[in-house]
């Protein structure tokens, strides 16, 4: 039990001695922190900016928000401006980027990939990979792919977003290795198999399997 003698409780809140906070950061009563982790880094751009410009500390304007009764594992990487409700749960090395807003009673596995801008709602768990400004609601199971649809483009950047993100409503589970792509909006009550594949709008009380082959959900 000595490894519990590194931890520092401070305003209601215990988090490990090799933890990093970076900028303006609230973090509420009864909350765990563990080794290894940032919170509220700031995204790589702020840090080359104050290197080369001499600053000592990088700019931050948006505030870190973690909830009460939280508890963040080991490794894991919270960015600025992120927002955590109460009652989260982060697993191992789970990363979240910036300004991204996770509700109240929802948990990240091991290694989830939460990039900016993502919207997740409460009672959801989280174990895949969710490209940028993507939406999801209450009480989903997501253990595939949210990703952008892309195109190359010549003379310009390899890979071209094309269209938006994915937004996937409540109560909706989507399965082992299957993979949204693009803007697409996933109804209420729909069940994406493991391994299919989503182009299409999907209604609700739905599933999916395959590539975009949808049933009724009885």
């Amino acid at each position: 039990m000595n490894h519990l003698n590194k931890y520092i409780y401070k305003d209601n809140f215990y988090y490990h001695s090799s933890t990093e906070f970076f900028g303006s950061v609230v973090i509420g009563k009864k909350t765990v922190i563990e080794k290894n982790c940032s919170i509220g880094k700031p995204h790589r751009n702020d840090i080359l900016n104050s290197l080369l410009n001499k600053i000592e500390t990088p700019m931050q304007e948006e505030n870190t928000v973690i909830g009460d009764d939280c508890y963040i594992e080991e490794g894991t990487i919270i960015s600025s401006g992120v927002i955590l409700g109460n009652n989260v749960v982060c697993s191992e090395y789970s990363t979240i980027g910036q300004n991204s807003l996770i509700g109240n009673n929802s948990k990240l596995h091991y290694k989830a990939q939460i990039f900016k801008g993502i919207k997740i709602g409460s009672n959801s768990r989280i174990g895949g990979f969710i490209c940028n400004d993507s939406v999801i609601g209450d009480d989903c199971s997501v253990y595939g792919k949210l990703v952008h649809k892309y195109k190359k483009h010549e003379g310009e950047e390899i890979d071209s977003q094309v269209n938006g993100s994915p937004k996937i409503g409540n109560n909706v589970i989507i399965g082992f290795n299957s993979t949204v792509i693009g803007g697409v909006k996933i109804a209420d009550n729909v069940y994406i198999a493991a391994g299919a594949i989503v182009t299409i709008n999907i209604p609700a009380n739905s599933i999916v399997k395959n590539v975009n082959e949808i049933s009724e959900w009885k």
